[in-house]
C-alpha cells in the first residue's frame, strides 16, 4: 500500500496515526550526519526513554496533545525542540512557540 492508502484506512476508523510507537537506541544509525557525538547522544536519550520511561525525545516533538505526546499533523511539519550548548537556539522558526 501507499502510504496515503495507509492514512486514509486509519482516518475512516476514527483514529489519528500514532507519531512515536517506540523509542530505541537500536534504530539509530549515522549516515549523512558528520557529527558522530550528535548521533551517539539521540542513541543514549533513546536507551534512557525505553529504559526508565522518561520522555527526552518525544517530550521535543511538537506538536503534542494536552498530555505533551506528539500528534499527527495533517500538514505534515513537525518541530523538534533542541539545546545548542545547553540553551535554546533562537531561531526565527521556533520563536512562536513559546518553550519555557
Amino acid at each position: 500500500k501507499r502510504p496515503s492508502e495507509y492514512l486514509a484506512e486509519i482516518l475512516s476508523e476514527g483514529e489519528l496515526p500514532k507519531i512515536v510507537a517506540a523509542v530505541s537506541q537500536y534504530t539509530i544509525s549515522q549516515s549523512v550526519v558528520g557529527d558522530c557525538s550528535f548521533v551517539c547522544s539521540l542513541a543514549v536519550c533513546a536507551g534512557y526513554e525505553q529504559r526508565f520511561h522518561a520522555r527526552l525525545i518525544t517530550r521535543a516533538i511538537f506538536p503534542q496533545d494536552e498530555r505533551g505526546e506528539p500528534v499527527y499533523n495533517p500538514s505534515g511539519k513537525y518541530a523538534v525542540k533542541m539545546l545548542l550548548n545547553g540553551g535554546m537556539n533562537a531561531s526565527k522558526e521556533r520563536r512562536g512557540w513559546g518553550w519555557a
